[in-house]
C-alpha cells in the first residue's frame, strides 16, 4: 500500500476526493466478500415450431419445469409464415432435436446491488444506512466482444452516525433529527454479462445534501430529474475517458450503400462478422 492521487483527478463529477492524496485500496470485487448478494441471473429459453413442440410435451408442463420462468421477460417468437413459436424445456429439446431459436436473457438486480454498495460505503465512513430516496443508473459503454458493461450509479439516501449512548433518539429511532443526514454518492462499476461478475472501479465520497428530501414536493419529478442528471454525467464521463466507441445499440447501421451490383459478402468490422452469399456446388468446384 502507498500514497497516490485519485485516478479521477480530472473528473469533477465522480469523486470529491480527487485532489486529495489517498491510500491505494483494492477495489470492491464481487465474489471476494462472503456477504456479497446474488445480483445477476442468466436465463436461456429455447423456441421451436408449435407443431414440433406439441409432439413432445404440452406448454403447461413446460411452464412448470422450466427454470426461471417466473423471472423471465415476456417475449413472442415467430417462425415461418409468422406463426408463433413455442418455448420448450431443455429436456424436451433433447428428445426432439429439431431446429430451434435460443434467446439468452441477462438480468442484473439493480436494487440489491445499490443497497449492498451503499451499505459498504456507509460502513467505511462509520455510518449506518437508513433508507433510499432516489437512485439512477446510466450506461457508459458496452463492449460487444467481452460482453462487459461500464455503468455509473448515482444514489441519494439517508444515513446516521454510529449509535451514540448519550442520544436517546439514535438508540431508539432511525430518524434522529440531530444525527440523521442525507447524502449522495456516485459509483462506477462494470458487469460482465457472460460470467456474471461485477467490479466497482471507483466511487465518490459521501456528499451531504442539505436540502431535505420532500416526497410530496418532488412527486413525479424526482425520478426524472435524477435520471437526467445521471445521463448528463454519463455523457461527460464517456467524453473525459475517451470512450469513442461505435453505437452498438443502434437498430440500423449501413454497412454498404453501393446499389450498383449485387453483393457477394457484407462485412461488419465493428463486430468482426462477415456474411457470405451461399455458394452453389458448381461455384465451389
Amino acid at each position: 500500500m502507498g500514497g497516490s492521487m485519485s485516478p479521477n483527478a480530472g473528473l469533477s463529477f465522480l469523486s470529491p476526493r480527487r485532489d486529495e492524496p489517498r491510500i491505494v485500496e483494492m477495489p470492491v470485487q464481487g465474489g471476494v466478500m462472503p456477504e456479497k448478494p446474488v445480483c445477476t441471473k442468466k436465463l436461456r429459453r429455447r423456441y421451436v415450431e408449435e407443431d414440433d413442440a406439441t409432439s413432445v410435451i404440452t406448454s403447461e408442463e413446460d411452464d412448470c419445469i422450466s427454470p426461471g420462468y417466473h423471472t423471465s421477460l415476456p417475449m413472442e417468437v415467430h417462425g415461418s409464415c409468422y406463426s408463433e413459436m413455442q418455448m420448450i424445456s431443455q429436456a424436451s429439446y433433447h428428445r426432439l432435436r429439431c431446429s430451434s431459436v435460443v434467446i439468452t436473457q441477462h438480468s442484473f438486480d439493480l436494487e440489491t446491488f445499490t443497497y449492498y454498495v451503499i451499505s459498504l460505503l456507509c460502513q467505511k465512513h462509520q455510518k449506518i444506512y437508513n433508507v433510499f430516496y432516489d437512485w439512477a443508473y446510466e450506461v457508459i459503454s458496452v463492449c460487444p466482444l467481452s460482453q462487459t458493461i461500464v455503468c455509473m450509479l448515482t444514489a441519494q439516501f439517508s444515513a446516521r452516525d454510529q449509535p451514540l449512548a448519550i442520544c436517546i433518539h439514535c438508540t431508539g429511532r432511525m430518524d434522529c433529527v440531530f444525527h440523521n443526514r442525507q447524502y449522495e454518492s456516485r459509483i462506477l462499476f462494470t458487469w460482465n454479462m457472460e460470467s456474471g461478475q461485477w467490479l466497482v472501479l471507483d466511487y465518490g465520497e459521501l456528499k451531504e445534501v442539505h436540502e431535505q428530501f420532500n416526497p410530496l414536493k418532488r412527486l413525479g419529478k424526482a425520478r426524472l430529474t435524477f435520471a437526467q442528471m445521471a445521463k448528463k454525467m454519463g455523457k461527460e464521463m464517456a467524453v473525459s475517458l475517451g470512450l469513442n466507441l461505435p453505437d452498438y445499440t443502434s437498430n440500423l447501421r449501413v454497412l454498404n450503400s453501393d446499389i450498383r451490383k449485387s453483393k457477394m459478402f457484407i462485412s461488419d468490422l465493428d463486430n468482426m462478422v462477415e456474411f457470405h452469399l451461399k455458394r452453389t456446388h458448381h461455384e465451389t468446384l
